[in-house]
């Protein structure tokens, strides 16, 4: 049930915040606590990570190629038409 692990989470909020108010620290708590090593381990963050890290990578790639295939090409000044500035490179060869 979707619902319980609310509840769950509540009363574990309730028993830390309470500890808090009791000691004026959550020492007593931390045993009991995830670690941030777990938390990453357990939604998958340095998968994540290296995911976006790869998406940048590629995308820096992709606006490289396309800056270049851009500057081969002039814009008429009095028309919405392109025309070639210069030779295509070979596209493979730009990676």
């Amino acid at each position: 049930m979707p619902i319980s692990s609310l509840w769950a989470a509540n009363k574990a909020q309730a028993w830390l915040y309470t500890t808090l108010r009791d000691h004026d620290s959550t020492d007593a708590v931390l045993p009991e606590m995830q670690t941030r090593t777990e938390l990453y381990d357990s939604i998958g963050h340095f998968d994540f990570e290296a995911l976006v890290a790869n998406i940048r990578r590629s995308s820096a790639a992709r606006g490289r190629i396309a800056a270049r295939i851009y500057t081969r090409f002039l814009r008429h000044p009095r028309s919405s038409t392109w025309r070639l500035n210069a030779p295509l490179p070979d596209l493979c060869a730009m990676t």
